[in-house]
């Protein structure tokens, strides 16, 4: 079984599409979980009417992206386990079935999509998503990229190794490091694709950049 989990906030332009697109799947044995922090839209009804199950933030925490993964996965069912950004569309039915495939494979510990531009993308950030998301399926061994706007893992290898809740960002790469330090492999398959409007820079958000680079640079990637 994979548990899919979506982490919201004000996602109702969305979320409805991801939705509509996840219940077309390849593939039967699923189940959704939204993680919302706040919303103040219609996100929360948009989930309902999809039947999903619904967690709520604690409003007493300022939100990190780790710790809502981590919640969500406690009170997942799965032995796999997807993360899936609300605003990220797969781009067909075999979105999930290209990517578990790879499970197959004992070695595999975690698997990552491709992520493709919008119409209404920015220039900078289809220019990113076309230099880093290319077209040939990538086994990495030592190469700890890895992108939570959606991926797939071994919910087995989460439970040794939880996202880092020290940090806000870059959870997925520093996850990926650890995974591969235990000798499994990342794998990178273009053929499970999702639309991503924002990229993966945000039309380099100043902020968000910088918050990044210290992350970096404490955990040693830089």
């Amino acid at each position: 079984m994979i548990s899919i989990i979506i982490r919201t906030k004000n996602e109702e332009k969305y979320l409805k599409k991801c939705l509509l697109i996840l219940n077309q799947q390849n593939f039967n044995n699923y189940e959704i979980i939204i993680i919302d922090n706040n919303s103040s839209d219609n996100t929360i009804k948009i989930a309902k009417k999809f039947k999903c199950k619904i967690i709520y933030y604690p409003k007493n925490l300022k939100f990190n992206y780790s710790k809502a993964i981590n919640i969500a996965i406690n009170s997942s069912k799965g032995n796999l386990i997807s993360i899936l950004s609300a605003h990220c569309i797969p781009y067909d039915n075999y979105w999930m079935y290209n990517a578990v495939k790879h499970f197959e494979n004992i070695d595999v510990g975690a698997v990552y999509s491709k992520q493709i531009p919008t119409k209404n993308s920015k220039s900078s950030d289809t220019r990113d998503l076309f230099q880093v998301f290319r077209s040939e399926t990538i086994y990495q061994s030592k190469d700890s990229y890895f992108n939570n706007a959606s991926s797939f893992f071994r919910k087995s290898l989460w439970n040794s190794n939880k996202f880092d809740e020290k940090i806000n960002g870059l959870e997925d790469l520093c996850w990926a490091r650890e995974i591969q330090k235990k000798n499994y492999k990342i794998v990178y398959e273009p053929k499970s694709k999702v639309y991503h409007y924002h990229g993966i820079n945000q039309n380099t958000d100043e902020k968000r950049l910088l918050r990044h680079i210290k992350i970096l640079k404490d955990r040693k990637f830089i």
